[in-house]
């Protein structure tokens, strides 16, 4: 079955969700109620990784593991 059509589970952990930007949005989304999008992604240096700076204030970024998780030293 196709990624696009398996719906993410609604007692869903921000770990749990696909390590791909469209599903981290959908997830966000439907967390806080109104939509949620990319602002800005970028390589950050002091994380050495990219990280994902979105619409509801906060910013992201995937772990060695592939999942995702906010960053509160930006």
């Amino acid at each position: 079955m196709s990624q696009a059509f398996v719906r993410e589970q609604e007692n869903e952990w921000l770990g749990d969700v696909s390590p791909d930007v469209n599903a981290l949005m959908r997830y966000l989304t439907r967390e806080n109620g109104n939509r949620v999008t990319e602002i800005k992604s970028h390589h950050s240096p002091k994380h050495k990784r990219t990280v994902h700076e979105m619409s509801n204030g906060f910013t992201y970024a995937l772990d060695d593991d592939g999942r995702w998780h906010v960053l509160d030293d930006v």
